[in-house]
């Protein structure tokens, strides 16, 4: 395709706009559009399903950020790409939420820069918590041939992950594209475990299960072992892709973890796709 080729023939794009993430997630479902592809002011990748009413693009499990990429400044962006009539999609810059009155709402990840990340500066009572976990646990990676096993000590805890974001993360460890990082017992017992993203310059936190019964500082553990995960891929940062939480906020915040803003918008063309969106508002007002 044209995005294809434009993505490949210049520098490396964030993990969720590479052909071969949408690939893995949305395979012969999505799409691109630019204004130009030779000189392309805009490009704007997306995921679609086909309805009565015409193709429609939400985020999918894997997918958490999608939407244009601006390449020249003042660029008009369309409200739509051509070829969809329902969309949500996002901006890089919470900003952006302006050009959609109504129709956009800030959302909110940790981010960790790694460069400048050292433990030993942590405060005090988060390295008291990791000696305390490491006096009972250990934390390392999982090999993707011990993956079926992690996966049946989960389904035995009690805990649910949901099918499609289980073979996102193990078709990301597949490619090369991630890592699973576990927290265990003595014995092998499984505590908590991440699957973490990678583009190159970024780790991205996609997936995370704490078992009912783990140890009360086995997240802590966790996040120290993912971090140290990440700089051995030579990772610039870290994407928690947390949120915004207060609960969130304050526990990342705890390993130096600054806040990001962007923006999420959903829009409508035509009457059906139009009308459906303005019910959707008025019953959901706590919501985009």
């Amino acid at each position: 395709s044209a995005y294809r080729a434009w993505a490949n023939s210049g520098a490396p794009l964030p993990l969720y706009w590479q052909p071969e993430w949408l690939d893995l997630v949305a395979p012969d479902r999505w799409d691109a559009e630019s204004d130009d592809w030779n000189q392309p002011g805009y490009v704007w990748p997306y995921v679609y399903s086909a309805t009565p009413f015409g193709r429609i693009s939400r985020l999918p499990s894997g997918i958490p950020r999608l939407g244009p990429l601006v390449l020249k400044p003042d660029i008009a962006l369309p409200a739509l790409p051509a070829g969809l009539a329902y969309a949500t999609f996002t901006l890089s810059e919470a900003s952006s939420l302006w050009a959609y009155p109504g129709r956009a709402r800030a959302m909110g990840t940790q981010i960790l820069d790694l460069a400048n990340y050292r433990e030993s500066s942590l405060g005090k009572s988060v390295r008291k918590n990791l000696a305390r976990a490491r006096r009972a646990l250990s934390v390392g990676k999982v090999e993707p041939g011990d993956l079926p096993a992690v996966a049946q000590a989960i389904r035995a805890a009690g805990s649910r992950v949901p099918t499609r974001a289980a073979e996102v993360a193990l078709g990301a460890v597949e490619m090369g594209r991630g890592d699973i990082v576990v927290v265990r017992r003595p014995g092998g017992e499984l505590q908590a475990l991440t699957c973490q993203l990678y583009d190159g310059t970024t780790a991205y936190g996609y997936l995370a299960v704490r078992l009912p019964d783990a140890h009360r500082h086995a997240g802590s553990l966790l996040v120290s072992g993912s971090i140290a995960a990440a700089q051995a891929r030579s990772c610039d940062r870290y994407d928690f892709q947390s949120g915004y939480l207060p609960g969130s906020r304050t526990f990342y915040r705890s390993f130096g973890a600054r806040a990001e803003f962007y923006a999420q918008v959903r829009a409508a063309r035509g009457p059906v796709w139009k009308l459906a969106e303005a019910a959707r508002r008025l019953t959901n007002r706590h919501r985009l």
